[in-house]
């Protein structure tokens, strides 16, 4: 399904079926809406897509939930160092070549799949050691996020302070 892709530049894999989100479509689609994670797959190493959703049973950690303003983006997570519900505001930017989202200048995530009220993305979650290979490796999931009614968008900031 994905490209094999580059660990060391953190290079987020591509799909030769990639559907091209333009800046047009990007402000009209995704700038003013509240987007909410609601299935996300590891990436293996082959390129294929993991069976069981990356966040089921899982501890340290959570999906995310995004809101785009026109000049930021407020990301809405659970700290598990904290513990907390709580929220941070960055600045970001999309590049219609690449489908890329960067939050604060570092790459977010890459659109891979769009509807009006569905983005499938490509984002780094973490990073993992390989005890067989002794090496660090990032961990990549292909990531479902549907666009949030004014009254779930309303929950989340309420919500996450």
């Amino acid at each position: 399904m994905f490209d094999i892709f580059d660990l060391e530049n953190v290079t987020l894999p591509k799909t030769k079926d990639m559907k091209q989100l333009t800046a047009h479509d990007f402000n009209n689609i995704v700038v003013g809406n509240g987007w909410k994670e609601t299935r996300s797959y590891r990436i293996l190493d082959h390129g294929g897509l993991d069976s069981v959703d990356y966040w089921k049973n899982r501890d340290g950690g959570a999906p995310e939930n995004h809101e785009f303003k026109s000049d930021k983006v407020i990301t809405y997570y659970w700290d598990s160092s904290a513990p907390a519900l709580t929220h941070r505001e960055r600045q970001y930017s999309y590049d219609e070549n690449e489908n890329l989202i960067t939050f604060d200048g570092f790459t977010a995530m890459r659109v891979i799949h769009w509807k009006t009220n569905e983005l499938k993305v490509v984002k780094r979650a973490a990073v993992t050691y390989d005890d067989k290979e002794k090496e660090l490796k990032n961990v990549f999931l292909y990531v479902t996020l549907k666009r949030m009614t004014t009254e779930e968008l309303e929950n989340v900031r309420n919500t996450y302070q």
